[in-house]
């Protein structure tokens, strides 16, 4: 009979250890099918207009570019900036720069990634600086090349190839230009240093920036003689420009300075 109940006994102590492991198996699986929260990566297209400026005023520019590199350094890890060039047959062209900075979980990954920033920042701003000499160049100057509404377009085309992405992404547009308008690629030459009617013919562009999360334009000073009165129809038809864009009103930012506290974080 002892034996018998031993054995019972032993019997009834395996089972529990088997459904036991069975219900940790269990839980282990279920654990591991979850996913890992998804964290949205931003994605930056700076649109830099070469046109800005006098050549004589190389000093100026110095201290656009230096604007230019403090928020560089704001960029945030898992992030993207996408360089694009103002000029004639822009959306046609690659972009001038395509950089993704990943992220390091390591310990001081944050010092790297900084690092990361300025060095590349270092190899870009030379490139800048060369096209906005170029674009002030003696043969430059009499073309039309200011297209500000044809590289918008070409930000547009850039967002559409993300239509079937999986991944979660949040746009940011940064537009560095003194918003004058001076090209011929919309059927009929446009420049709005001939005065505000120019733009009659650009107000049938439109662009579809609806994904932008936030756009910025960082505006430069022009060093065309407009009254105040035209500075302000320029400044409402650009506004009207991105509301056709599907831009909010709340999203769109006129700054003379580059931000330096975009909300980068999960939309």
């Amino acid at each position: 009979m002892k034996r018998h109940c031993r054995l019972f006994a032993l019997t009834l102590l395996g089972a529990c250890l088997a459904i036991a492991a069975g219900c940790g198996s269990n839980a282990d699986v279920r654990n591991d099918a979850e996913p890992p929260a998804e964290e949205s990566q931003s994605v930056v297209l700076l649109v830099f207009d070469p046109t800005i400026l006098d050549l004589s005023e190389t000093a100026s520019l110095k201290e656009w570019l230096d604007g230019l590199a403090e928020f560089y350094m704001t960029l945030p890890e898992n992030s993207r900036i996408v360089v694009f060039l103002v000029d004639k047959g822009i959306s046609q062209k690659s972009p001038l720069e395509d950089m993704t900075f990943g992220v390091n979980p390591e310990f001081q990954g944050e010092e790297r990634h900084k690092k990361q920033l300025a060095d590349h920042f270092a190899e870009l701003r030379p490139r800048l600086e060369a096209a906005w000499k170029s674009a002030h160049a003696a043969e430059a100057i009499k073309k039309p090349t200011s297209c500000i509404a044809s590289s918008l377009y070409a930000s547009n085309k850039y967002l559409a190839s993300y239509a079937h992405a999986k991944t979660k992404y949040r746009f940011f547009l940064v537009l560095v230009s003194d918003m004058m308008e001076s090209c011929d690629e919309w059927g009929k030459p446009i420049n709005i240093e001939k005065g505000t009617a120019e733009l009659d013919h650009l107000r049938q562009v439109t662009v579809d920036l609806s994904q932008v999360s936030r756009a910025v334009v960082v505006q430069v000073p022009n060093h065309f003689l407009v009254t105040p009165v035209e500075s302000e129809s320029i400044s409402a038809f650009w506004h009207s420009f991105f509301e056709k864009a599907g831009v909010k009103p709340e999203a769109l930012i006129y700054s003379s300075s580059f931000p330096m506290d975009l909300d980068f974080g999960p939309g």
